[in-house]
């Protein structure tokens, strides 16, 4: 990830490795992103609950804010790895979009 922060397709990342995937998307929002993340899209190896996908923590998983025009780049890059979740959006607040469609 780090070739990627320094070519410039990174504007900003997270790891999940204390808190999970909530804790992440809360830092950044504290950095004044808002973002809306849409559980459904987060890749499972196995069937996981809201929580679990929210709260999992992972040393080898980030949250990376990609410019949109950058983003098909990126995926590219990293390939399988990679997966889109959400946008960083206008609006107020942090949006989680769960399993069911509830935010």
């Amino acid at each position: 990830m780090t070739k990627e922060i320094d070519i410039g397709l990174i504007k900003s990342c997270q790891n999940l490795s204390e808190g999970g995937l909530a804790v992440a998307a809360a830092e950044v929002y504290f950095d004044g992103f808002r973002l809306e993340l849409d559980l459904n899209k987060v890749d499972c190896s196995e069937k996981l609950n809201n929580f679990q996908i929210l709260f999992s923590e992972s040393n080898t998983r980030f949250l990376a804010e990609v410019e949109p025009q950058n983003a098909d780049c990126f995926e590219k890059i990293l390939g399988k790895f990679s997966g889109r979740i959400g946008i960083v959006t206008e609006k107020e607040n942090l949006i989680f979009i769960g399993l069911n469609k509830e935010k």
